[in-house]
């Protein structure tokens, strides 16, 4: 029988607190475990299991006496100290193969939508007003798409692309030999230099913190749409709406913004930030409430995934 004990602190698929107590897993489930009390906790677990609502800093590793893994249900880790995580010889285990082919297909919906004028126009039919004429649509067909960050969700997104008889460019800082007979891996001016359509697929750092800004839409050779389904800090508000001003943009598809908290279940100022305001008001703007990951399918499958880790980890 197994002797580890294991927190599960928010809310998961029932697939992983059911898979572990089969192989004898202690596992205590609490799913409103608030910070101060996850760091008075702590030092009973090998194990803990989080989304994005806990912040796991220096003050609980340090409390973590015997701890052997943190799981982050999600394919960002920006909640955890990795560096103290190193320190104390705690494995970080992540899910983004869970949820990548669910952000993919947000981010072509996001596209289509866009490029079809789908959002403004049912808007306008139901407020009865059937206008054809405004609404023509731009077709994707023989379009340049540059994918910036070539992970999971990035190459998910570039496969869904390939039967649009697109030309599809990545680039990734951190890796390269990743081009296919379907993608082509170039510079980031080769990408700026040729988009129609901008999809960010980053995590977000200290590096990519706003990286995309005024600078950048500077560099573009052309007007292109922009999508964003990875962090909202990444991308500056105000620079977007500078660039639809200046029709640098044609528009933009975003599943982030910069104002959420950091648990992502709400929105800073919502209303009464005045650049946030701005780009709601505005038409060429399609936003959805950080939804990309979250599909029916994708809450089991980021159980099933952290378990298939956590289970080699403690070798189960």
């Amino acid at each position: 029988m197994s002797s580890f004990r294991v927190l599960i602190a928010d809310k998961l698929h029932p697939f992983l607190l059911n898979e572990l107590q089969k192989k004898g897993v202690q596992c205590v489930v609490n799913e409103t475990i608030s910070q101060n009390e996850l760091i008075r906790q702590i030092h009973k677990y090998d194990g803990l299991v989080i989304r994005s609502r806990l912040t796991i800093s220096k003050g609980v590793f340090d409390k973590a006496d015997q701890l052997k893994f943190v799981a982050r249900a999600g394919s960002g880790i920006e909640n955890i100290n990795i560096k103290e995580a190193n320190l104390k010889e705690v494995l970080v285990i992540s899910s983004p193969e869970a949820n990548a082919p669910s952000v993919a297909e947000h981010a072509l919906g996001l596209l289509l939508s866009l490029l079809n004028n789908i959002h403004t126009s049912s808007n306008e039919v139901k407020k009865a007003i059937w206008s054809r004429n405004s609404n023509w649509g731009t077709t994707l067909q023989g379009k340049t798409v540059g994918i910036i960050g070539y992970g999971h969700t990035g190459s998910a997104f570039s496969k869904l692309l390939t039967v649009f008889g697109c030309e599809i460019l990545a680039y990734d800082k951190y890796k390269s030999n990743f081009g296919n007979q379907y993608v082509k891996e170039v510079s980031l001016n080769a990408l700026q230099a040729k988009a129609d359509i901008i999809s960010v697929h980053l995590p977000l750092t200290d590096e990519t913190k706003y990286y995309i800004n005024n600078e950048f839409f500077d560099k573009l050779a052309k007007p292109c749409y922009l999508l964003n389904t990875s962090r909202g800090l990444i991308v500056s508000t105000k620079a977007i709406n500078t660039a639809l001003n200046q029709k640098k943009l044609i528009g933009v598809g975003l599943d982030v913004l910069e104002h959420e908290k950091s648990d992502f279940e709400k929105v800073l100022q919502l209303k009464s930030n005045s650049e946030l305001s701005s780009l709601l008001n505005n038409k060429k703007s399609i936003i959805t409430p950080h939804v990309a990951g979250w599909t029916h399918e994708s809450f089991k499958l980021h159980s099933v995934v952290l378990y298939n880790k956590i289970k080699a980890t403690l070798n189960l």
